[in-house]
């Protein structure tokens, strides 16, 4: 693995040790113990949005470190930070555009069943890799911003199902 793996790795590591947090419940919800393993040991330099979760739920802000990007993350980020803009400026026929281009872009999941129940289509068994974390954290984002967009009745609904993408709760 290159170095930014091994000091990432040993960043997380190392500020979990210190705040005694431990492994299980630092990935609740993203990935597997054995993930958070591979990348505290510098195996595996997770993508993006995993980094900036275990970032955050170590009690870190994300933007104070300089994390290099793919190409494809980066493109990723800009999108978000344009759907988040276009709620801003309340334009929200352009937001809906960006966020199913979004959607059409980086999430494989079928949406369709995981709004219906979340519990249906992401059950306790299946694997919890680096991978599967990264596609919950897109689901999660969607599914946050489309209740910011719409008009609908069943709002907490779907925010209940976008906050059960990444808790085990």
């Amino acid at each position: 693995m290159n170095n930014v793996g091994n000091e990432f790795g040993m960043l997380i590591y190392s500020v979990r040790k210190n705040k005694k947090i431990n492994a299980e419940t630092l990935v609740n919800g993203l990935c597997s113990v054995g993930v958070l393993y591979n990348i505290e040991g510098g195996k595996v330099l997770p993508g993006y949005l995993l980094r900036n979760v275990l970032i955050q739920r170590l009690g870190l802000a994300p933007e104070w470190f300089e994390c290099m990007l793919t190409m494809e993350e980066y493109d990723e980020w800009k999108l978000r930070g344009r759907i988040v803009n276009a709620i801003e400026r309340e334009n929200y026929e352009y937001a809906w555009e960006l966020l199913s281009e979004y959607k059409d872009k980086y999430i494989k999941e079928d949406l369709s069943k995981i709004e219906l129940s979340y519990d249906d289509v992401w059950d306790a068994d299946r694997e919890r890799d680096e991978s599967t974390a990264c596609e919950r954290l897109r689901i999660q984002y969607y599914m946050r911003m489309s209740c910011m967009l719409a008009d609908t009745d069943n709002k907490i609904e779907k925010y209940r199902i976008a906050v059960q993408m990444t808790s085990m709760a």
